[in-house]
């Protein structure tokens, strides 16, 4: 690519696959990982705050790159599954591009066969982010969560009778989600850093193969392009 028009093109066509991707991963990351660490929370050293908490250190541990490839051999060897990347629409018989997201376009077309399969193409990509990047989330809502207990709202409650899950499901739960929330733009960050490896490994066509490809060849435009939208994601997020 050698045109701006081209890079512009190329971005627009590619961008909303790294969206479908990472706003799949991001929704069981913060519902997930909140939702553990207050179970953690619930009985600090107990048994599933113990198991939670030694996941959660092999999982922040772990490269996203080092991740994606352990569930692409697994996921080989068990079930004898590969990366097929994203169908191409240019086999799909009446089929009408209105945003190049695969996901919402056989909404509208109706086609929920492709929806289903689109679905299953992102399994191991989003399980790949989900498993490195909930992890923080675990540790922040968990964190929080044994903090908001000690406030004297909570100690009220526990006086009147109310039960310690009631507790941590009404009360403090609310109060997780908020710290949660105020490190979005963060997890964000890393989960578009993230991209550039599992993109490439599990043949995804979005915007971090782009970047990793335009890498390899030493495309300065195509890197810049994307270079400037993910600067100009962070910022958007971060307001």
């Amino acid at each position: 690519m050698t045109a701006s028009s081209s890079v512009s093109e190329a971005i627009i066509s590619r961008f909303p696959a790294s969206l479908e991707l990472l706003v799949l991963a991001l929704i069981p990351i913060v519902m997930v990982g909140s939702r553990l660490g207050i179970r953690a929370a619930m009985h600090p050293d107990g048994v599933a705050d113990s198991v939670f908490g030694f996941f959660s250190i092999v999982g922040w541990a772990t490269p996203d790159y080092i991740m994606a490839l352990l569930i692409l051999v697994g996921s080989f060897s068990a079930f004898g599954w590969l990366p097929i990347g994203s169908l191409s629409v240019a086999l799909i018989k009446d089929w009408n591009s209105y945003t190049n997201s695969l996901i919402i376009d056989s909404i509208l077309n109706l086609r929920f066969d492709i929806l289903l399969s689109q679905l299953a193409n992102l399994a191991q990509p989003v399980l790949t982010l989900f498993l490195v990047h909930s992890a923080y989330v675990f540790q922040i809502s968990r964190a929080t969560a044994l903090d908001v207990k000690k406030r004297d709202f909570v100690r009220a409650a526990r006086s009147r009778g109310v039960s310690e899950r009631t507790i941590m499901l009404k009360h403090v739960r609310k109060n997780v989600l908020i710290p949660v929330v105020t490190v979005g733009g963060e997890l964000f960050a890393s989960l578009f850093t993230g991209l550039a490896f599992v993109e490439t490994i599990f043949a995804r066509p979005g915007i971090g193969r782009l970047l990793t490809d335009a890498a390899i060849s030493v495309e300065v435009l195509t890197l810049s392009g994307c270079v400037l939208l993910i600067a100009a994601m962070m910022i958007i997020v971060n307001i």
